[in-house]
Order: C-alpha cells, then structure tokens, then sequence
C-alpha cells in the first residue's frame, strides 16, 4: 500500500488536476446517484440524466447490500495508521 500510493501521488501530481475527482467510500456508499452526478459534472463525462435511470436501478438492486466488517486488533490499527499517514492525512480519515 505505501508504495503503491507514493506511486499514484507521484502521478498525479503531474496530471490535470481538471481531470482528477476524488470520491470518499463512505460517501459513495451513502449517496451513489448523487455522487456520480458530481463526478460526471466535475470531469464534463457528458449528460448524467442518459446514465442515471441506469445507476439508479443499479442502486436500488442493491439496496439489500450488506459490507463485510472486520475489527483489527489494536496493535495493528496503530501500525496500519503510522505507516499509511500520509493517506490518511492526504484524504481526511482518522
């Protein structure tokens, strides 16, 4: 993860950042149509109202939809978060 991630940062610095829309899981999670609609707004993707019935039947199929939840133990939550700060710092998570 922390060579991948300096990999990516890398890139992307050297991209148009006109061409880069960063989504949280979270907020995907929560709210998928309107997310979509932001990120095909914010990179000119075309027109949103073509593809939403599609995404928003997609959406709705998956309604029932549960993610896995897995606990870490303490000792590795505490390595996971020092050694990937910079992630963490970078996209707001804590």
């Amino acid at each position: 993860m922390e060579r991948m991630y300096h990999g990516f940062q890398s890139q992307r610095a050297r991209m148009d950042s006109s061409k880069i829309f960063d989504i949280h899981y979270e907020d995907l999670v929560v709210d998928p149509v309107g997310q979509l609609a932001a990120a095909y707004e914010s990179l000119d993707l075309g027109d949103f109202k073509r593809v939403a019935p599609l995404i928003e039947a997609e959406t709705a199929r998956q309604v029932e939809y549960k993610t896995n939840h897995y606990e870490l133990p303490v000792e590795t939550k505490r390595q996971v978060r020092q050694r990937w700060s910079m992630y963490f710092e970078e996209y707001g998570y804590d």
